[in-house]
């Protein structure tokens, strides 16, 4: 009796140790121990910009359309649903030199939910980027940034990059282009993940403020000496 007494005193000890591993940082944001999340770029005044939720048959053209023109590349996490019914938007992204990873199939937040929901929110996902472009990514960003309990895990069995940010203009509660542009340029530094959107999880939003203020935000970052990458391999 005595014996199982002390084995069951070891397992809040055990998942203590466990949630350390995975969720020992700072922020939650920042992901684990054993598997820290992409929260900066590496380089010298090097700054990542990241799209979410689309491809968007009005607002992904015209931003693929503004970085072409600037000569600069981006990386897009794409919504499954979205890339299935928009397969010809994914196959530009990919020619044109940009990295493609997963927002999820439908947008789904992932705390909460058990992992047999996460991997057919991934697995679907990655058959639609493959099916319509063949590309295979191991880039991921979960939706509203909201991890669960689950997620560091199957990140790790399944060789995931989890992609997070660092700046958030948040441009999806649609301040105005000029305050769009203000908040990116006032809030980014050397190794930065920005976050925008070319789409939204229903395609109901407009992302025309978004697509208004690039041009600033990249000539802005640009005339700090700031350089673009991407976030693929």
């Amino acid at each position: 009796m005595r014996s199982i007494t002390r084995r069951a005193a070891l397992v809040p000890l055990v998942l203590l140790g466990i949630y350390l591993l995975c969720y020992g940082r700072p922020s939650a944001l920042e992901g684990g121990l054993l598997l820290p999340y992409t929260t900066h770029v590496p380089g010298e005044r090097a700054i990542a910009l990241t799209f979410d939720d689309g491809p968007d048959p009005v607002y992904t053209p015209q931003v693929l359309d503004v970085l072409e023109r600037h000569g600069v590349k981006a990386t897009f996490f794409v919504i499954g649903q979205h890339v299935d019914a928009h397969p010809k938007l994914i196959q530009r992204i990919a020619a044109a030199g940009h990295a493609v990873g997963s927002h999820g199939f439908s947008h789904t937040i992932l705390r909460g939910v058990w992992p047999s929901v996460i991997a057919t929110e991934l697995g679907l996902t990655d058959a639609a980027i493959a099916r319509a472009a063949g590309v295979r990514t191991r880039l991921f960003r979960h939706p509203g940034g909201m991890q669960g309990a689950f997620l560091p895990f199957m990140a790790l069995a399944g060789g995931r990059r989890v992609v997070v940010w660092s700046v958030d203009p948040r441009d999806y509660t649609a301040p105005g282009a000029e305050e769009i542009a203000r908040r990116v340029l006032e809030a980014v530094h050397p190794g930065a993940i920005v976050l925008l959107h070319d789409g939204s999880p229903d395609g109901d939003q407009s992302r025309e403020q978004t697509v208004a203020a690039l041009p600033a935000i990249l000539e802005g970052l640009r005339g700090r000496g700031y350089r673009f990458v991407h976030l693929g391999p």
